[in-house]
Protein backbone atom coordinates (compact mmCIF):
# COMPACT_ATOMS: atom_id res chain seq x y z
CA UNK A 1 0.00 0.00 0.00
CA UNK A 2 3.18 2.07 0.78
CA UNK A 3 4.49 2.44 -2.39
CA UNK A 4 1.27 1.85 -4.76
CA UNK A 5 -0.73 4.70 -2.70
CA UNK A 6 1.81 7.29 -0.71
CA UNK A 7 -0.74 9.71 -0.88
CA UNK A 8 -3.14 7.43 1.18
CA UNK A 9 -0.63 6.44 3.98
CA UNK A 10 -1.21 9.09 6.15
CA UNK A 11 -4.42 7.94 6.42
CA UNK A 12 -3.64 4.47 7.09
CA UNK A 13 -3.49 3.45 10.56
CA UNK A 14 -1.99 -0.09 11.12
CA UNK A 15 -3.06 -1.79 14.55
CA UNK A 16 -1.46 -5.30 15.77
CA UNK A 17 -3.16 -5.90 18.78
CA UNK A 18 -6.09 -7.82 19.25
CA UNK A 19 -9.23 -6.50 17.51
CA UNK A 20 -11.79 -6.32 20.09
CA UNK A 21 -9.38 -4.76 21.88
CA UNK A 22 -8.38 -2.08 19.26
CA UNK A 23 -11.88 -1.93 18.06
CA UNK A 24 -13.23 -0.61 21.49
CA UNK A 25 -10.07 1.69 21.60
CA UNK A 26 -11.05 3.14 18.15
CA UNK A 27 -14.58 3.78 18.85
CA UNK A 28 -13.47 5.34 22.16
CA UNK A 29 -10.92 7.40 21.25
CA UNK A 30 -12.30 9.12 18.12
CA UNK A 31 -14.69 11.71 17.59
CA UNK A 32 -17.37 10.58 15.99
CA UNK A 33 -19.44 13.26 15.18
CA UNK A 34 -17.49 14.53 12.27
CA UNK A 35 -16.38 10.84 11.43
CA UNK A 36 -18.05 8.03 9.41
CA UNK A 37 -16.99 4.71 9.00
CA UNK A 38 -17.79 1.12 7.42
CA UNK A 39 -15.78 -2.13 9.41
CA UNK A 40 -15.83 -5.85 7.83
CA UNK A 41 -15.57 -7.86 10.78
CA UNK A 42 -14.26 -11.12 9.20
CA UNK A 43 -13.69 -13.32 12.50
CA UNK A 44 -10.99 -16.76 12.41
CA UNK A 45 -13.93 -18.35 14.99
CA UNK A 46 -16.21 -16.50 17.17
CA UNK A 47 -13.45 -13.95 18.77
CA UNK A 48 -16.39 -10.99 18.04
CA UNK A 49 -17.16 -10.30 21.76
CA UNK A 50 -20.60 -8.91 22.08
CA UNK A 51 -18.91 -5.96 23.94
CA UNK A 52 -17.18 -4.68 20.75
CA UNK A 53 -20.31 -4.17 18.73
CA UNK A 54 -21.65 -2.31 21.34
CA UNK A 55 -19.37 0.15 21.43
CA UNK A 56 -18.98 -0.05 17.27
CA UNK A 57 -22.64 0.79 17.71
CA UNK A 58 -22.29 3.33 20.44
CA UNK A 59 -20.60 5.82 17.72
CA UNK A 60 -23.57 6.29 15.85
CA UNK A 61 -21.35 6.56 13.06
CA UNK A 62 -19.45 2.93 12.28
CA UNK A 63 -21.83 0.83 9.25
CA UNK A 64 -21.16 -3.14 9.80
CA UNK A 65 -20.57 -6.12 7.89
CA UNK A 66 -20.45 -8.95 10.10
CA UNK A 67 -19.61 -12.50 8.58
CA UNK A 68 -21.21 -13.99 11.57
CA UNK A 69 -19.93 -18.14 12.37
CA UNK A 70 -23.70 -18.87 12.29
CA UNK A 71 -22.92 -22.91 10.98
CA UNK A 72 -18.92 -22.91 11.67
CA UNK A 73 -19.21 -21.69 15.18
CA UNK A 74 -22.59 -20.97 16.53
CA UNK A 75 -24.72 -24.44 15.55
CA UNK A 76 -21.67 -26.71 16.20
CA UNK A 77 -20.95 -25.40 19.84
CA UNK A 78 -24.71 -26.21 20.31
CA UNK A 79 -25.28 -29.60 20.45
CA UNK A 80 -28.71 -31.59 19.94
CA UNK A 81 -28.90 -33.01 23.58
CA UNK A 82 -27.73 -29.52 25.33
CA UNK A 83 -24.87 -30.65 27.27
CA UNK A 84 -22.59 -27.58 26.69
CA UNK A 85 -19.33 -27.40 27.92
CA UNK A 86 -18.82 -25.02 30.15
CA UNK A 87 -15.94 -23.09 27.85
CA UNK A 88 -18.28 -23.20 24.77
CA UNK A 89 -20.91 -21.76 26.66
CA UNK A 90 -18.98 -18.73 27.75
CA UNK A 91 -17.39 -18.29 24.10
CA UNK A 92 -20.77 -18.51 23.08
CA UNK A 93 -22.01 -15.82 25.97
CA UNK A 94 -18.97 -13.71 24.80
CA UNK A 95 -19.99 -13.69 21.33
CA UNK A 96 -23.83 -13.18 22.02
CA UNK A 97 -23.77 -11.29 24.68
CA UNK A 98 -26.02 -11.40 27.93
CA UNK A 99 -28.41 -12.63 26.98
CA UNK A 100 -30.46 -16.62 26.95
CA UNK A 101 -29.78 -17.93 24.07
CA UNK A 102 -30.15 -21.28 25.15
CA UNK A 103 -33.87 -20.40 25.75
CA UNK A 104 -33.77 -19.72 22.04
CA UNK A 105 -32.07 -22.62 20.62
CA UNK A 106 -33.53 -25.60 23.42
CA UNK A 107 -36.86 -26.71 24.61
CA UNK A 108 -37.33 -29.14 27.36
CA UNK A 109 -38.19 -32.55 25.86
CA UNK A 110 -40.40 -34.32 27.90
CA UNK A 111 -39.57 -38.02 28.44
CA UNK A 112 -42.24 -40.64 30.68
CA UNK A 113 -40.96 -43.22 31.60
CA UNK A 114 -42.87 -46.66 32.40
CA UNK A 115 -43.21 -45.46 36.08
CA UNK A 116 -44.66 -42.20 35.12
CA UNK A 117 -42.32 -40.36 35.94
CA UNK A 118 -40.83 -37.80 33.47
CA UNK A 119 -37.42 -37.24 32.52
CA UNK A 120 -37.12 -33.90 31.23
CA UNK A 121 -34.20 -33.49 28.79
CA UNK A 122 -33.04 -30.25 26.37
CA UNK A 123 -33.45 -30.71 22.97
CA UNK A 124 -31.80 -28.45 20.60
CA UNK A 125 -34.51 -26.70 17.80
CA UNK A 126 -32.91 -24.05 16.37
CA UNK A 127 -31.83 -24.65 12.71
CA UNK A 128 -29.33 -22.03 10.56
CA UNK A 129 -32.09 -19.65 9.76
CA UNK A 130 -33.07 -19.36 13.62
CA UNK A 131 -29.67 -19.04 14.37
CA UNK A 132 -29.41 -15.95 11.95
CA UNK A 133 -32.99 -14.55 12.78
CA UNK A 134 -31.38 -14.76 16.59
CA UNK A 135 -28.08 -12.89 15.73
CA UNK A 136 -30.46 -9.77 13.53
CA UNK A 137 -32.61 -9.29 16.42
CA UNK A 138 -29.69 -9.49 19.10
CA UNK A 139 -28.06 -6.92 16.71
CA UNK A 140 -31.10 -4.31 16.69
CA UNK A 141 -31.31 -4.32 20.35
CA UNK A 142 -27.79 -2.44 20.06
CA UNK A 143 -27.85 -0.75 16.78
CA UNK A 144 -30.92 1.63 14.89
CA UNK A 145 -31.13 -0.69 11.76
CA UNK A 146 -30.29 -4.58 11.04
CA UNK A 147 -30.79 -6.07 7.47
CA UNK A 148 -33.25 -8.75 7.61
CA UNK A 149 -31.64 -10.23 5.13
CA UNK A 150 -28.26 -11.98 5.11
CA UNK A 151 -26.40 -13.81 2.76
CA UNK A 152 -25.29 -17.40 3.54
CA UNK A 153 -22.08 -18.90 2.55
CA UNK A 154 -21.66 -22.34 2.23
CA UNK A 155 -19.13 -25.10 1.71
CA UNK A 156 -18.68 -27.58 -1.14
CA UNK A 157 -20.69 -29.76 0.18
CA UNK A 158 -23.89 -27.16 0.83
CA UNK A 159 -23.54 -26.82 4.62
CA UNK A 160 -23.53 -23.33 6.17
CA UNK A 161 -20.58 -21.81 7.48
CA UNK A 162 -21.68 -18.20 7.86
CA UNK A 163 -24.15 -15.60 7.26
CA UNK A 164 -22.81 -12.08 6.34
CA UNK A 165 -25.17 -9.69 8.13
CA UNK A 166 -25.75 -5.60 7.78
CA UNK A 167 -25.95 -3.49 10.88
CA UNK A 168 -25.91 -0.10 10.28
CA UNK A 169 -25.41 2.41 13.33
CA UNK A 170 -26.39 6.10 12.17
CA UNK A 171 -29.95 6.67 14.20
CA UNK A 172 -31.29 9.29 10.86
CA UNK A 173 -34.07 7.29 9.27
CA UNK A 174 -33.40 8.14 5.90
CA UNK A 175 -29.66 7.66 6.18
CA UNK A 176 -30.38 3.99 7.76
CA UNK A 177 -32.86 3.47 5.22
CA UNK A 178 -30.58 4.26 2.87
CA UNK A 179 -28.09 1.99 4.10
CA UNK A 180 -30.53 -0.99 4.37
CA UNK A 181 -31.56 -0.52 0.63
CA UNK A 182 -27.81 -0.88 -0.68
CA UNK A 183 -27.11 -3.74 1.99
CA UNK A 184 -30.05 -6.00 0.76
CA UNK A 185 -29.18 -5.32 -2.81
CA UNK A 186 -25.65 -6.44 -1.80
CA UNK A 187 -27.08 -9.58 0.42
CA UNK A 188 -29.54 -10.52 -1.95
CA UNK A 189 -26.71 -11.14 -5.13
Amino acid sequence: METAYPARCKHVLYVNDDANKALVALCRDINWIKNRGVLFLDPFGMQVDWNTLCAVAKTKSIDVWYLVPTGMGIARLTPRDGNIPKGWTERLNRMLGPHDWKKEFYQDQHNPTLFDRDNKSLQKTADIPDIESFVIRRLKTIFPAVSSDVARIVNKQNSPMFSLVFACSNPNPKAYGLALKFAKHILKE
